[in-house]
């Protein structure tokens, strides 16, 4: 988690917004990473693609130092692939209408790309690597980590970008706007390990697999 975030140290997100006396500075690193990650967007890798894809959106993420959660997870995603740290992690996501990604580590595969939607009913062994919002832990306990840090960004005056009403624009709201604080235990977990019409692949690092 901590090698995604530092590779990305330069500009960082550009969904974390603070209040206004903090604004010409984090307004500049915001608009920064907004720029430099607009200009990767459009390479970014769709479901069924390979473990190649997110390797190389991994890089470019790098070579330009920012990213928001989508970013984050495939360099993360990346490292681990090379490191052979963990022997069964995935790339996933908070399925509409949630936008998040993240990395599970430990925990079995869906066969139809879906993970259970209650993380308590996740593996007792498995966590998860966020490092959009620096959070490394057992994955039962992901919810109460998530909103502990959504509690702990409002209080420091960091608010987070949702999509609004107009397509392609951003709504600013409290981290603990609802559409943020309750996405872990309101949005379907999906796999994108998953291609669909047909099963979820290994994850290791000699074998070939697909993600978003």
């Amino acid at each position: 988690m901590r090698y995604a975030r530092a590779k990305t140290g330069a500009y960082k997100t550009a969904n974390k917004f603070f209040n206004e006396k903090d604004a010409p500075a984090s307004f500049k690193r915001r608009y920064e990473a907004s720029l430099y990650r607009g200009s990767i967007e459009r390479e970014a890798p769709k479901l069924g693609a390979t473990v190649d894809d997110i390797v190389r959106y991994a890089q470019r993420a790098m070579e330009v130092q920012a990213g928001n959660c989508g970013e984050l997870a495939a360099i993360a995603y990346a490292y681990l692939l090379e490191s052979a740290e963990a022997s069964s992690f995935d790339y996933v996501i908070f399925a509409s209408p949630g936008d998040h990604a993240f990395i599970s580590i430990g925990q079995p595969l869906p066969v139809n790309g879906v993970y259970p939607i209650s993380f308590g009913d996740w593996h007792d062994g498995a966590y998860i690597c966020d490092p959009w919002a620096n959070l490394a832990c057992p994955a039962q306990e992901y919810p109460q980590y998530w909103q502990a840090k959504m509690r702990k960004w409002a209080m420091a005056g960091k608010r987070l970008g949702k999509p609004g009403d107009d397509v392609g624009k951003s709504t600013i709201v409290e981290a603990t706007d609802a559409y943020w604080y309750d996405a872990p235990t309101m949005c379907n977990k999906i796999s994108f390990m998953y291609k669909t019409g047909g099963k979820a692949a290994k994850t290791s690092r000699c074998n070939g697999c697909v993600i978003l």
